[in-house]
């Protein structure tokens, strides 16, 4: 994985080759090749807490496994339900704990349309999960 990350990080590197000022090529590399390992670590945190990462479920409770795993299902089809918009700002914000401002940048779109966006996903999220209301394991 971690030459993955290294490989995602310098093809990025090498496409804007040619923009980057020479005395901030090495702050570039560096900081794209932070990134990137970053978002895999939020990326990871994210699939643990979804389910969808093999070492997340427990050996202990098939009884809360049952109802986690029926969660997660229900979870991922009210995120399946949000638009494309909405879903990536509900993901990066919430489960990657990116900021409005962060998320704005990656998405080049200003904090408040972030703001609103989130907010709206919010409101579908509870319509759809509203029988999950205060069953969270």
């Amino acid at each position: 994985e971690a030459l993955d990350i290294v490989q995602d990080a310098f093809a990025e590197v090498w496409a804007v080759w040619e923009r980057i000022r020479p005395d901030q090529a090495k702050a570039y590399v560096y900081r794209t090749a932070l990134n990137k390992a970053a978002n895999h670590r939020r990326r990871q945190k994210l699939w643990q807490w979804i389910g969808l990462d093999a070492e997340s479920s427990s050996k202990h409770n098939p009884a809360l496994d049952l109802e986690q795993k029926k969660l997660q299902e229900a979870l991922k089809k009210a995120l399946d339900g949000l638009s494309r918009d909405h879903r990536q700002v509900i993901l990066l914000a919430r489960f990657a704990e990116m900021t409005y401002v962060e998320i704005g940048e990656m998405l080049a779109i200003p904090p408040g349309t972030v703001a609103s966006r989130i907010n709206k996903a919010i409101q579908h999220l509870r319509v759809a999960l509203k029988d999950w209301q205060g069953e969270w394991p």
